[in-house]
């Protein structure tokens, strides 16, 4: 996946300075920004992957490249602005790191390019106009897990024609999935939780109700404040602010 981040990030620096890059040594600017702290494990999994990658490719900090480095150390409040100053640093290139970064450099610029990565599927959170013409100067690697996750179990239903128990286990979680991209996954998941307990447990409402919320507010903790990744919020969470 970085490697594929890195290639997209190349050809758009090549682009925008090929004629320079003909007539002698071209130095890059390029901007780095991310949700989550400069010592959260994602933010710097994805730092080094993309410095690493550049320079395999000839592109080296303090050689060619220059890197600025933006993080909003768990505070999306921070992002607008941080944004800003990279806009005002007139870098070749926004590459970020977290849907809510994506969205603050998208709301920062229409004119540098932006290479996006950790934002669920574009589509569904308005970051593209559609995945085949995305529109605008964002591109990026987009996740694609509730399509692929329905696409499975059509054709396992078609490989085992009849498997009645299959159908039983796997369809409320392809209905799970395809809710995700409308109401998101926190209020996907409690609803799944609630849901499940209440059929094997009937009438335990009290305690299902408390599991589902337990389980929206782990997912929380872990992908969005632990490991600064941005979760699908659906629909429903973009119409709401969220």
């Amino acid at each position: 996946m970085r490697a594929r981040l890195c290639v997209l990030l190349i050809a758009l620096v090549s682009v925008s300075a090929s004629a320079a890059a003909q007539t002698g040594d071209r130095f890059y600017r390029i901007g780095f920004m991310t949700v989550g702290a400069s010592s959260g494990p994602i933010a710097k999994a994805s730092f080094e992957g993309l410095t690493r990658g550049l320079a395999q490719r000839g592109y080296t900090v303090g050689g060619n490249l220059a890197i600025e480095t933006r993080y909003a150390d768990g505070k999306p409040e921070r992002l607008p602005a941080l944004a800003k100053e990279l806009v005002d640093a007139k870098v070749d290139v926004i590459v970020t790191s977290s849907y809510p970064a994506a969205r603050a450099a998208r709301d920062a610029t229409a004119t540098i390019p932006i290479v996006a990565d950790g934002v669920g599927n574009p589509v569904e959170t308005g970051l593209a106009a559609s995945l085949s013409h995305p529109g605008g100067n964002l591109t990026g690697i987009s996740d694609m897990a509730s399509e692929l996750s329905a696409k499975r179990l059509e054709m396992l239903k078609e490989a085992v024609p009849g498997l009645k128990r299959v159908a039983m286990l796997f369809v409320p979680a392809a209905v799970y999935v395809g809710v995700i991209p409308l109401i998101g996954i926190y209020l996907a998941s409690a609803i799944y939780v609630f849901g499940a307990l209440v059929q094997h447990k009937r009438g335990a409402f009290i305690f299902s109700g408390l599991a589902a919320i337990a389980t929206a507010l782990a997912l929380y903790l872990i992908f969005e404040l632990t490991f600064q990744i941005s979760l699908p919020r659906g629909l429903l969470g973009s119409a709401l602010g969220f």
